[in-house]
């Protein structure tokens, strides 16, 4: 996942410690975060970093460590050091923010959430959601915010509206590559007219990447 046009300085301090127990719900077979998260397994992860790594999954299909409901998730308190949740929520088509409760439940004292939800993005399977910066902190208001990322921006929405419309899907997917960073330094310059004037919150974006504390 690229972060795109917002910049991350407020997370460059924020690392997930070598050796750590990590939670991943709706995780597939891939366990690899280089591959799997890019930019983000630099910022959190450093890179290297040495994890113990659990993941659940509703789907048989998708090799997960084990078969399980991210709402009814079969661990003790405080049994983990990081839980992410990206690209969760939006599938789960009732009491999906049971899921964050459940992972504050198992995190340890001081362990973070990670996650992303879509705002304006193309339909996918399953898909039931969307949520606005103040979906997002409502959802996060038992935990301590540390960071809600928009995840590219108005242009980039553009694109994805225009790529989503085109066939066959190699030409597609050609695009989607080019253009995620094509459309970034546009986005960066839309984003500090916001930024100044203070109006983050109201930024168009892809959707929310999100860190919290227990």
């Amino acid at each position: 996942m690229k972060i795109g046009a917002v910049p991350v300085e407020d997370i460059e301090k924020i690392r997930i410690k070598e050796n750590s127990r990590i939670l991943e719900i709706g995780a597939d077979s891939e366990r690899n975060f280089t591959i799997k998260y890019g930019d983000l397994n630099k910022i959190l992860f450093n890179g290297d970093c040495k994890y113990d790594l659990v993941t659940i999954e509703i789907a048989r299909d998708r090799s997960p460590s084990i078969f399980a409901d991210g709402r009814y998730l079969p661990f003790k308190d405080s049994s983990f050091d990081a839980v992410i949740v990206m690209s969760v929520l939006e599938h789960c088509y009732k009491n999906f923010d049971v899921i964050l409760l459940e992972s504050r439940r198992v995190l340890s004292e001081d362990g973070i959430v990670i996650g992303f939800v879509p705002f304006f993005l193309g339909y996918h399977e399953n898909d039931y959601w969307r949520f606005t910066y103040e979906g997002v902190e409502e959802l996060l208001k038992e935990f301590k915010i540390i960071k809600i990322i928009p995840v590219g921006g108005p242009i980039s929405v553009w694109f994805q509206i225009f790529i989503d419309m085109i066939k066959p899907n190699l030409l597609r997917n050609i695009l989607a590559y080019v253009c995620s960073f094509a459309t970034i330094p546009l986005d960066k310059f839309l984003w500090n007219i916001y930024k100044k004037f203070n109006r983050r919150k109201y930024f168009i974006t892809r959707g929310y990447f999100f860190i919290c504390e227990k």
